[in-house]
């Protein structure tokens, strides 16, 4: 796993950190949701592969 898109910058969105993050050469998409408390991932959601500039809150 690894962050890739530096033009989506990760965000707090309804208190929780969303990053977009690359799982696999293959250029599979994920945003993952962390609380802010624990680090702790709270979900993950697979997405096609985003816009230029798109807003990590809302994918």
């Amino acid at each position: 796993m690894y962050w890739t898109r530096m033009d989506i910058m990760p965000d707090v969105c309804d208190g929780n950190l969303k990053v977009l993050v690359g799982v696999d050469k293959k250029q599979n998409w994920e945003v993952m949701t962390l609380s802010l408390e624990t680090g702790k991932e709270l979900s993950s959601k697979k997405v096609i592969k985003p816009e230029l500039g798109a807003a990590v809150c809302q994918l």
